[in-house]
């Protein structure tokens, strides 16, 4: 046991050396940021905003970045009673002007508001405008919070930045990090969470390895009282009504589960830093054509992330349903989008062909009589007959459909929902390709996204696959 922990001390020392920010990146950011505020405080002034109070918050605040990932929170705290069409309005305003007036390349962004964001030199900064609150209570905005929990961690966390660091590469490696909707995983601010929690990176690991779906995580000083229907629930320490965990989905909360058992089975550096397979055009072109894949290419007007990436994969659940429902086995399922209006859907099935004879499932008994003897009125082939607690009846299709000739009709049809936006995009413009068919899209990025696909191993099993036994 002792060799096992001198493995794990000793590749802690080996990763913080790869994703601690040295001292020179540190001083950098630092004086960065001192300029960020100084020039925020003058153009403040110029606007007649002297009132309204700029702050660096977020990881870079607390040292618990990634090195060279350097992603400065700029906050423009306006006070309570400034209305919120101003603050939304001057505050992308006095972004703009503060980040290109300092070199950055600026561009519009969106949370609950507008904000300004900049690139420069490796350096990635987001102006946000927010209110200054002192509680929970105040909050008038989503963004507010961050004052509460810098405010909450920065003392706090005192002493574990290393261990923060490290937790935070262990989980970007595994691709569980990130709280947006296209991830469904672990925000930085859970994260700080879970290690201030737990102690340090190696007890948070063996602590997630132990979790079971619905587990609470709290600090001892908290009351959970509010109920949450959440794989994994965490209370906010500043406003307890709040679940930091809402936006971990149910896949990556088992992935979770299952990365920290195989690390701590195999402990390695890979699990930071997990191997790439080449893409090769040939080797996916041959995997292509083994396999049954349907795939829905469109293009969508819908840029910004969070509301992409929700919307796609309601319409692969309602288009899924549909397959299924028609006598498909959907085997599994996938969405992509490259974010600027280019998107798939995509579909393994066991066949391209509906089964000849359908399982059709009815209610079950707990349902009112219409719904019963509406099901048992229906045109059935065989049935029905009660399996479990519901009836159970066969229908035999007696000219099956091809899967790309059901979603081309049920598609230009309209009968499946997305959401407004995608579901218009999708309805005006697509193009159905069968398997092999889908080497011709000319993007990179999707065929990568392809290729990892038809793998199928998630980086954290790569990673132990290629390591060594302790």
């Amino acid at each position: 046991m002792g060799s096992w922990y001198g493995k794990i001390e000793r590749l802690k020392k080996e990763i913080l050396k790869e994703v601690y920010p040295s001292k020179e990146e540190r001083e950098k950011v630092e004086l960065e940021c001192n300029r960020l505020i100084q020039r925020a405080k003058e153009i403040l002034g110029e606007e007649s905003l002297s009132e309204v109070e700029p702050k660096v918050l977020g990881s870079v605040a607390r040292n618990t970045y990634l090195r060279g990932e350097v992603d400065i929170d700029l906050f423009l705290l306006f006070p309570l009673e400034v209305p919120i069409d101003e603050l939304r309005s001057r505050g992308f305003r006095v972004g703009e002007q503060i980040l290109s007036s300092m070199g950055y390349s600026t561009e519009r962004r969106y949370a609950s508001h507008p904000y300004a964001h900049g690139s420069k030199e490796g350096i990635e900064v987001d102006v946000v405008p927010a209110y200054k609150v002192e509680h929970s209570n105040e909050i008038k905005t989503p963004v507010d919070r961050s004052v509460l929990h810098h405010e909450f961690l920065k003392e706090r966390i005192k002493g574990l930045e290393e261990e923060i660091v490290l937790f935070k590469a262990f989980m970007k490696g595994c691709g569980l990090y990130g709280a947006e909707a296209k991830i469904g995983g672990f925000s930085g601010y859970l994260c700080e969470l879970l290690v201030l929690r737990y102690g340090d990176f190696l007890s948070t690991v063996e602590a997630i390895s132990k979790w079971r779906e619905g587990q609470v995580v709290s600090f001892p000083e908290q009351r959970v009282t509010t109920s949450f229907s959440s794989p994994l629930i965490f209370p906010d320490p500043t406003d307890e009504r709040r679940n930091v965990a809402a936006a971990v989905s149910r896949e990556k909360f088992h992935e979770a589960i299952f990365a920290t058992k195989l690390f701590l089975d195999r402990p390695s550096k890979l699990f930071f830093f997990p191997p790439r397979r080449k893409f090769s055009t040939k080797e996916l072109l041959d995997n292509l054509s083994k396999r049954n894949l349907v795939g829905i290419l469109f293009e969508t007007s819908l840029y910004i992330p969070d509301l992409l990436w929700p919307q796609l994969r309601k319409t692969l659940e309602s288009l899924s349903n549909v397959l299924r429902e028609e006598g498909f086995n959907v085997i599994r399922s996938g969405v992509w989008s490259n974010e600027r209006g280019l998107a798939l859907i995509l579909f393994e099935l066991d066949d391209f062909y509906q089964k000849s004879v359908v399982g059709d499932e009815g209610p079950p008994s707990r349902v009112p009589i219409d719904n019963i003897v509406g099901y048992i009125t229906k045109n059935l082939e065989c049935g029905p007959w009660v399996e479990g607690d519901r009836l159970m009846g066969l229908n035999i299709i007696r000219r099956p459909k091809s899967a790309k000739f059901l979603l081309n009709e049920v598609i230009s049809e309209g009968r499946f929902s997305g959401g407004k936006h995608l579901k218009k995009d999708l309805i005006e413009n697509f193009d159905i390709l069968v398997s092999s068919e889908l080497i011709n899209v000319q993007d990179v990025s999707l065929l990568e996204w392809l290729s990892d696909f038809l793998r199928g191993k998630p980086p954290w099993l790569e990673a132990w696959k290629w390591s060594e036994r302790s």
